[in-house]
């Protein structure tokens, strides 16, 4: 009886334990806890959608939805709706999404049944928004719904934003855009360019402070406070006052007899790649940098009214006299709208921006104009050139002309894009692969993206960096005095008796 009853337990022990099964997914599990957290979980929920999907009509069900989004605040043109069906019967497949934000059903991104003509929209629009959390519920909305991709900024002051899709879908987007009681915005406003939805890794609407960050809150420096808006033309005139007809009404601080100031209002990585002429370049990595960089020039300016006014590194137009106007640009205007209020903030009287833009300078001026180089975006894109441009771009190590961004070449300490040509990639040596000798060791795997052993120049300043054509002993000095100083003090017992030992050394 003994062995009868051991043998039972065994075999129980054997059989599968009872199991529950997700009859929507087909997976089975072992405790109904186990069975919530299934239902909880996100593979559980897109096999719901697509099961509401192939219960429901789908080009009636995305018309009714898109419909809806785009009429939400004003009715559409009857083209915006001939548009829509187009883009329909373009579309294949979708999937349902669920939102409790009060709109309703949300189409997520699917794919097309044939590649079609697409593109990138960029724009902004400083304007009192009464509920920004509604606006990013609704652009989010009509974004996935239209199946775009990008980038969109919202707060109290405005919008800014850059979307990419097709371009019957974008269509749509400005349409509803334009109908926003609150926005209103026309075709002008918006730059266009070449690409596609893949130009972005996603979709991300969110709700922020600023819709351009400079560090300094929207009612403390407002945007309607800003310089003056001259068009491409006008701007691309302005460039060389020599040029400008004396007997034509001129703004204030322009024309023939005048002089200038050209400021680039973006980063440093971006104007590497492309720049007007004789522009004071500002070493910044990011636009929060802008009010420093501003009273530094502004310092500059007025100290040097009684001599040379020339900046450092900067060409002008005429020598010994007081600059009378500045001039702005960026990409797409947003930054000078922030940048030229802080200007006049400051006291300076005659500012002026361009309008739209590089982006739209290039859409005035084809083949360039003044403009030399290529564009940086915010993009995987990274550059767009126009159809004849130089390459102005240098490698940073090497000095020879180079102008493309990788992930993988950036600086170990900001982690800021940096200009490396291939050559100098590979001579870098990656963090952490030297020996005592200081000869590169083979890596069995390739490095990982931006784990170059590199340092940009607004990292290392040009005082702590050593020349190149420095004697040895020089070195040497220098690095026993990074030995000797509190830097390396106290790291170990191991340490300090190698200081002592070297110094010792060095008495003998």
């Amino acid at each position: 009886q003994l062995y009868l009853k051991i043998d039972k337990m065994a075999s129980d022990r054997a059989k599968p334990l009872v199991k529950l099964r997700c009859e929507i997914c087909n997976v089975s599990v072992s405790s109904s806890r186990d069975l919530e957290e299934h239902k909880k979980g996100r593979k559980h929920k897109q096999r719901e959608f697509e099961l509401a999907r192939e219960q429901l009509s789908p080009s009636a069900d995305k018309r009714r939805v898109i419909l809806g989004l785009l009429t939400r605040y004003a009715p559409v043109a009857k083209d915006a709706e001939q548009a829509l069906d187009a883009y329909i019967d373009r579309r294949s497949t979708t999937s349902l999404d669920t939102k409790e934000n009060g709109i309703g059903v949300v189409l997520r991104p699917g794919k097309c049944k044939a590649k079609s003509e697409g593109g990138v929209l960029l724009y902004y629009k400083y304007t009192q928004i009464t509920q920004p959390d509604k606006m990013t519920l609704w652009q989010d909305a009509l974004c996935r719904a239209l199946h775009l991709t990008g980038r969109i900024r919202i707060a109290s002051e405005g919008i800014n934003g850059t979307v990419a899709g097709d371009s019957l879908a974008l269509e749509l987007y400005m349409s509803a855009m334009k109908t926003h009681p609150e926005l209103e915005m026309d075709r002008s406003a918006f730059k266009e360019s070449e690409g596609s939805a893949h130009d972005f890794s996603g979709l991300q609407v969110m709700e922020c402070k600023e819709i351009v960050s400079l560090g300094i809150p929207p009612g403390s420096l407002k945007s309607t406070e800003g310089g003056v808006h001259l068009t491409p033309e006008q701007f691309h005139k302005y460039l060389n006052p020599e040029a400008v007809n004396p007997y034509e009404p001129v703004p204030p601080g322009l024309g023939k007899g005048s002089r200038t100031i050209l400021i680039d209002c973006r980063n440093a990585y971006e104007w590497k790649v492309g720049r007007f002429k004789n522009a004071i370049l500002p070493p910044t990595r990011q636009f929060s940098d802008w009010p420093k960089f501003a009273d530094n020039l502004i310092d500059e300016l007025k100290l040097a009214s009684g001599g040379d006014p020339s900046t450092k590194g900067v060409e002008t137009r005429a020598q010994n006299t007081t600059p009378t106007a500045v001039m702005m640009y960026c990409t797409g205007g947003i930054r000078c709208e922030r940048g030229s209020a802080y200007l006049k903030s400051r006291g300076v009287q005659h500012v002026y921006q361009l309008k739209g833009g590089i982006h739209k300078y290039l859409e005035a001026y084809p083949n360039g104009g003044q403009y030399e180089g290529k564009l940086f975006v915010f993009d995987k894109r990274r550059l767009v050139q126009p159809p004849q441009c130089d390459v102005v771009g240098k490698c940073e190590v090497c000095g020879v002309q180079y102008d493309h961004y990788t992930d993988k070449t950036r600086c170990c300490t900001c982690r800021a894009l940096a200009l490396i040509c291939p050559d100098c990639v590979q001579k870098l040596t990656p963090r952490g692969e030297t020996n005592a000798d200081d000869q590169t060791v083979e890596k069995k795997k390739s490095p990982k993206p931006g784990n170059l052993n590199y340092v940009c120049k607004l990292c290392a300043p040009a005082e702590e960096t050593l020349p190149a054509e420095q004697p040895p002993s020089d070195k040497f000095e220098k690095f026993l005095a990074i030995f000797r100083g509190p830097m390396c003090a106290g790291k170990s017992t191991l340490f300090n008796k190698l200081r002592q030992s070297t110094d010792e050394r060095l008495k003998g």
